[in-house]
């Protein structure tokens, strides 16, 4: 028997030997999640346990927004990304002449 002779029945017998798999999810190489409170309950808890992060970096806990100024913030983004649309519209208008 030839060596390409051998070869080929070495992949007939894994053809036959290995089942067709479709698809494959595996989780066998995560650790585990890295974030340990990524599941906590309530807010309090949450900031209980931000308190030594934002410590840690100087940063402080922002305030709840109410419903007037977050309508306020979603204009004031609304306005300004439909400035920069208007801004590429204009300059791809010129690009193209």
């Amino acid at each position: 028997m030839t060596e390409a002779q051998k070869e080929k029945v070495k992949d007939l017998i894994r053809g036959y030997l290995q089942p067709e798999l479709e698809e494959i999810s595996t989780t066998a190489d995560v650790p585990g999640y890295s974030t340990p409170y990524a599941f906590s309950k309530s807010k309090s808890d949450k900031k209980k346990k931000l308190k030594p992060y934002l410590k840690a970096t100087g940063y402080k806990l922002a305030e709840d927004l109410d419903n007037q100024d977050l309508k306020q913030v979603r204009d004031m983004i609304r306005k300004e990304v439909a400035s920069i649309l208007r801004d590429i519209w204009i300059k791809r208008a010129i690009w193209a002449k």
